[in-house]
């Protein structure tokens, strides 16, 4: 073999070698489950789903509010209402879902908005939620165009994303890809079981929970009344961070400008958290909202209603639900 044929040779099984593990990589990336984008992508179709025949309410929020159960809602009090929450949204987030919705020209009779302390800050970061879930799995060049204006390297950041062969285009390690492969293979657990699901349940989705079956509803109320871990809190201090106060002024500027109703609330908090802590003490976000648009009463739960120190169990969401039905339909 001639010394040219050598380095041919080496270079075509090179080519062969490296486009191989590239397909493979896109292809593992697309298998494995991912449950914040199947959270992202279903939520995206759900709005597309809707036009101006939907005259319900609507909530839109961060992963906490996942917890509130459109189906136990209606079967109990006969409230109709479809969750569009997702994990990590924030305040840019929530506006582009707001804007999809009134393109299809939805006209919900109320909608209701969650806006999590803690993802104020580190959620709002181009290189956290807002861009590794929203600019990644939904936003359309015109959303990351927009963004940019305020939050400058976003389009660099979505094209980046979506242009192969960036480094950018692919979001999991090898080690990821591999774990997950095989937990799908030995569970079945998948993208498409997960959209079905909170197609099937208007939204509803218990976070961190390793199943998808939520169809028997238990509608019975807890021992303990909510009113006993209700809790009033002055906010004058919470956390402030300027593109999630551009975004919601214009959040607040779409939803007057369109004569929607809508309010701001709080999902729970574990009682082993200092409202101090989880405010922060800089200014001006929450005091941008009219007083009568806010809800500023908080529920605290003692901890074994929690999965974590963030999200709400099955027997949480319970509670979770009585305490929204209490709050706002009573």
């Amino acid at each position: 073999m001639t010394y040219k044929k050598a380095v041919s040779l080496f270079l075509v099984i090179n080519l062969i070698l490296i486009g191989g593990g590239i397909f493979v990589r896109i292809a593992l990336q697309n298998y494995v489950c991912d449950v914040d984008r199947a959270t992202w992508i279903t939520k995206a179709k759900m709005i597309d789903q809707l036009d101006d025949t939907y005259h319900g309410d609507i909530i839109l929020g961060t992963s906490k509010a996942l917890a509130l159960n459109p189906q136990y809602l209606n079967q109990k009090y006969g409230i109709d209402i479809i969750n569009l929450s997702a994990g990590g949204a924030n305040p840019p987030t929530i506006y582009f879902f707001l804007k999809r919705l009134l393109n299809n020209n939805v006209k919900p009779h109320k909608i209701y908005i969650e806006i999590s302390p803690e993802n104020l800050k580190n959620d709002t970061d181009i290189n956290n939620a807002l861009g590794e879930r929203y600019l990644r799995f939904l936003a359309n060049y015109n959303e990351a165009v927009e963004l940019d204006e305020y939050y400058p390297v976003s389009l660099q950041k979505y094209k980046r994303m979506h242009t192969f062969p960036y480094p950018d285009y692919f979001c999991k390690k090898w080690s990821t890809l591999l774990l997950g492969s095989y937990k799908r293979f030995s569970t079945g657990f998948s993208d498409s079981k997960i959209y079905n699901a909170l197609e099937s349940n208007g939204g509803f989705y218990i976070f961190g929970k390793e199943t998808i079956d939520f169809s028997s509803i238990d509608i019975s109320t807890d021992e303990k009344h909510i009113k006993d871990f209700e809790k009033n809190y002055d906010m004058n201090d919470v956390p402030y961070i300027s593109v999630s106060e551009i975004y919601l002024d214009k959040i607040i500027t779409l939803l007057e400008e369109n004569h929607i109703d809508y309010s701001f609330f709080f999902s729970p908090f574990p009682k082993s958290r200092d409202p101090q802590k989880i405010f922060g003490r800089s200014e001006s976000f929450y005091q941008k909202i009219s007083p009568n648009r806010i809800d500023k009463q908080l529920l605290f739960l003692d901890d074994e209603y929690f999965v974590d120190q963030a999200h709400l169990n099955y027997k949480g969401s319970i509670l979770y639900n009585e305490y929204f039905s209490h709050r706002f339909y009573e």
